[in-house]
């Protein structure tokens, strides 16, 4: 890994939604890197993969990867006009089969690695994005969660003060003052 490589350890990591995985994951794969780990809209548990919970993962995993690529890829540009301009960039195989994945989940679970981590942990959402099943489990296992009002699942976008507030909290300054 080029952080160990770097003789990089004990960095602060953040990740949004899919990159909330990632940033799960490599914490857990790599003890000692990561001092402190905020994630935001993750996806933690598997979903069912119809599209009747109305998250986006599951509204692409439930067409067949053909039928997306043809079509549903096109759809969700037109259909979500936020989202269009980094989607744009995307290839659309590689968003169905991250959606997939998503749906699909993990073994273990994202929710059973982050809540075996020992280090610092924080999990914001907004009050309008993805539904958080069992927040009072992960604040159980020392995960604080943050809720930020009036933001949907791109609280970054949504409530920008109030996300970079959220990050503040999580990660204080630790270094001491300037010299």
């Amino acid at each position: 890994m080029v952080c160990a490589a770097a003789g990089v350890e004990g960095i602060d990591l953040v990740g949004h939604s899919l990159g909330a995985d990632i940033a799960v994951t490599v914490a857990g794969r790599n003890p000692g890197l990561v001092r402190r780990l905020v994630i935001a809209e993750a996806n933690l548990d598997p979903l069912p993969r119809s599209a009747a919970g109305g998250r986006m993962s599951q509204r692409i995993a439930a067409q067949a990867e053909d039928a997306f690529v043809a079509t549903g890829f096109r759809e969700c540009l037109e259909g979500n006009p936020d989202w269009a301009p980094t989607l744009r960039l995307c290839d659309p195989v590689a968003v169905y089969r991250s959606a997939v994945g998503l749906v699909t989940g993990t073994r273990p679970t994202m929710r059973d690695m982050l809540t075996a981590l020992t280090i610092e942990r924080t999990f914001v959402r907004g009050d309008h994005g993805e539904p958080l099943a069992d927040a009072e489990g992960l604040t159980a296992a020392g995960v604080d969660v943050v809720t930020v009002r009036d933001a949907g699942h791109v609280i970054m976008a949504d409530q920008p003060k109030a996300f970079v507030e959220a990050l503040s909290a999580a990660l204080p300054d630790t270094s001491g003052p300037a010299a």
